[in-house]
């Protein structure tokens, strides 16, 4: 797999317009095929979080673990509320 695929992955999940992405998203921001994307997110790329909820559309959404650090004690509660650790 190239490593810049995978630097532009990581660049789309830390983009600070979302919070969440899905493969779509990601592949549309990078032009990357939605395959070879999901693909890195599944394998490549360590500290992926897959959310349990889904938007819209139905499809999954993900973030980098590093960007839920510096989430309110509220959320922090809430999460542990509803037994998930994202």
């Amino acid at each position: 797999m190239k490593s810049e695929e995978i630097m532009k992955v990581q660049s789309a999940l830390g983009n600070p317009k979302f919070k969440y992405r899905t493969i779509r998203g990601i592949a549309q921001e990078t032009k990357i095929f939605s395959e070879k994307v999901q693909e890195i997110v599944d394998f490549e790329i360590p500290n992926i979080v897959r959310s349990r909820y889904h938007n819209q559309f139905g499809e999954q959404l993900y973030t980098n673990r590093d960007r839920l650090k510096d989430r309110s004690i509220f959320s922090k509660v809430n999460a542990a509320v509803n037994n998930r650790a994202d």
